[in-house]
């Protein structure tokens, strides 16, 4: 029961919540290379899915579509620029090509800012630019290990729920939901931001409750309760410090 239960709440929190903005990058074609921000993007069958990466006073930061900033590192940064420049990505630019003869197949969207002013800007549906997929798939695979770090994912109460297991799932889309157990007819929505290692939950009227409440992500990737700032839930009354346990989802 609980599988289906995190199933249903993955299922319904995916729905996207609107196109994802794109980001810039800038970078030196010869010689050294400097990046800005990078926005990559892909659309289908399933809901869009991609990577922002930001340049901030803090260091580079990645975002999978939603409020959580995940840190990247500067080696990551710097074999991504590299990959950039061996692949002339600069020619992409005026890249906006389709194939209408394609009902279903994959579409994608990169904006670049390059340090001397230029940018890049490219989309195709079921048509790609040189050198597509070697640059996409490298960009993946180095954004895939620190993309590990997100909060996003199925979380469960260390104690009895209301009546069967407390549930709280949050979505890389930026969105969340809880359910306390089959005592409660209640579903929560509402959205998640993350500051370091604070997480925020916060549901308004318009959803179901005016409620907020907040969570230390701990070493372990479990989400332990800050009773000061919290409004609590409608059934279950946790305890500072009492931990939600990451829940790793398996086929």
């Amino acid at each position: 029961m609980r599988r289906l239960l995190l199933l249903l709440m993955t299922a319904v929190l995916m729905m996207p919540m609107g196109p994802a903005a794109l980001g810039e990058m800038e970078t030196g074609m010869r010689g050294r290379t400097r990046l800005v921000s990078l926005s990559l993007w892909f659309g289908g069958e399933m809901a869009p899915w991609g990577y922002d990466v930001t340049r901030t006073d803090a260091g580079f930061r990645l975002s999978l579509g939603g409020s959580e900033m995940l840190p990247l590192p500067e080696e990551t940064v710097t074999a991504m620029e590299t990959l950039l420049e061996t692949y002339g990505v600069a020619a992409w630019d005026g890249f906006h090509e389709n194939n209408p003869d394609v009902l279903d197949g994959t579409s994608f969207s990169l904006t670049v800012v390059f340090a001397d002013g230029r940018t890049v800007n490219a989309w195709g549906e079921n048509r790609f630019p040189p050198h597509y997929r070697e640059v996409t798939q490298g960009i993946c695979e180095l954004l895939a290990e620190p993309a590990r770090g997100s909060a996003a994912g199925a979380y469960q109460y260390e104690k009895e729920g209301f009546g069967g297991d407390f549930l709280l799932a949050l979505s890389e889309n930026g969105s969340y939901g809880f359910y306390e157990g089959h005592l409660s007819s209640y579903m929560g929505r509402g959205t998640w931001s993350r500051d370091g290692e604070l997480i925020t939950l916060t549901e308004d009227e318009e959803t179901g409750y005016a409620m907020t409440n907040r969570f230390r992500l701990d070493a372990e990737g479990n989400l332990c309760f800050l009773a000061e700032g919290s409004d609590n839930f409608p059934c279950i009354r946790v305890q500072d410090g009492e931990r939600f346990l990451r829940v790793e989802q398996t086929d």
